[in-house]
């Protein structure tokens, strides 16, 4: 069991009186259990948790949103449930049954120039069903599974003439085959069919991978994949930001198409033993292009408003490549040394319509992480950790 109690005063670092960082309380808790049955064969999980989350922003916080000049200030409210059942009828089979359920609610307000209209909640009920199924053969490993999904989304905006009652269903079913040619040479292939109400037709999607370990200290990948996100709206389409004096709202194109990507990925990982402990130097590229990728475009249906719209549109192209590299060293858990930087670059194949640049926003060309961790050493554990964020363009 766990329990959580968070306390974040508001700040004003400018002195203008707005905040730049908003008043947030937040508790949270839940509890998981498991059983053992069926002679250690079987396990019956349970998980349950639950939040709450207000967050308040803008000015004059002592008074109602709406007699505010600028407010933010929402109420979010969380339960979830997951259980799950794991059995091995056998040495070579297994099967996991998991349900699970999350219901969400948010009562808001975001508004600018003390708009009593501009309340609104937000409800989101969750569902998820899934079966997956292994069997171990002498060279196989068969896997297959059945999941089903349905959500209900209804958000009321009325202060920015938005009603939205919002279905989802989707089911998908997967086989996957993780065949062991020889030792040191695995080859992983699979097949996912996707079935969303969103979508016109069934989506397939295939994968495959194969692994090369010519010795025991060095594994080798390479992989290709495929994905697709379906043109729903997102918890993200709804929040409402208010910047500049003006409140900016996401609409979503009636014709939006879904947006498919593409993946390829090549490493590999090599263990040598050195200095008494163990060491990793892994690398891996990565190229994934993306098509009919979702995009936001300024709209500005309303001019005579204070609301300033944004449309989620299909925007042709977009590639995401580059160059991954892990070093790490450590001697048991007593003493581990890691570190990684990426090198990619992130470009639409056309300009964005609105700033006419190729490179996409909020996204670094270079990250990257280092860590020491010292324990039973000392007389205290010690952990020193380092993250690095390269520059990026940010539009506005």
């Amino acid at each position: 069991a766990y329990g959580q109690a968070d306390r974040v005063e508001p700040i004003d670092l400018t002195g203008d009186g707005f905040t730049e960082v908003s008043r947030r309380a937040l508790d949270a808790g839940g509890v998981r259990a498991h059983r053992l049955l069926l002679d250690t064969r079987a396990r019956l999980t349970v998980d349950a948790s639950a939040f709450r989350e207000a967050r308040r922003g803008g000015n004059a916080l002592d008074l109602p949103p709406h007699e505010a000049d600028i407010a933010e200030d929402i109420d979010t409210q969380r339960a979830a449930a997951t259980v799950s059942w794991l059995h091995a009828p056998t040495a070579r089979t297994d099967y996991r049954v998991t349900l699970s359920a999350a219901d969400t609610m948010r009562d808001s307000y975001y508004g600018v120039g003390r708009d009593p209209l501009a309340y609104g909640d937000t409800r989101s009920r969750l569902g998820v069903a899934d079966l997956l199924v292994n069997h171990y053969g002498a060279r196989h490993v068969l896997s297959g599974g059945v999941q089903a999904t349905s959500e209900r989304l209804q958000d009321t905006q009325p202060g920015y003439d938005r009603v939205l009652d919002l279905r989802y269903q989707q089911i998908g079913a997967f086989v996957q085959d993780e065949w062991t040619m020889r030792p040191g040479v695995q080859l992983l292939t699979g097949l996912r069919v996707d079935a969303h109400s969103a979508l016109a037709r069934p989506q397939v999607l295939p994968r495959a991978a194969l692994r090369l370990a010519p010795r025991p200290s060095l594994d080798l990948r390479v992989s290709f994949a495929r994905g697709i996100r379906a043109p729903q709206v997102f918890d993200e389409d709804l929040h409402i930001a208010s910047v500049g004096g003006e409140a900016r709202v996401i609409l979503v194109d009636p014709d939006l198409r879904p947006e498919r990507s593409t993946n390829w990925m090549a490493g590999g990982e090599w263990k040598p033993t050195l200095w008494g402990g163990q060491a990793l130097v892994e690398v891996n590229a990565f190229h994934t292009q993306l098509r009919d990728q979702f995009h936001l475009v300024g709209l500005d249906d309303r001019p005579a408003t204070d609301v300033r719209e944004f449309l989620k549109v299909n925007l042709g192209t977009a590639a995401v490549r580059g160059l991954e590299t892990n070093v790490g060293w450590g001697r048991g858990d007593h003493v581990v040394l890691q570190g990684g930087i990426v090198f990619q670059r992130s470009t639409f194949g056309q300009p964005d319509p609105d700033f006419g640049s190729r490179r996409f926003f909020r996204t670094p060309d270079v990250y990257g992480n280092a860590s020491v961790t010292v324990k039973e050493v000392l007389p205290v554990e010690v952990f020193v950790g380092l993250r690095i964020t390269g520059p990026m363009l940010a539009p506005h």
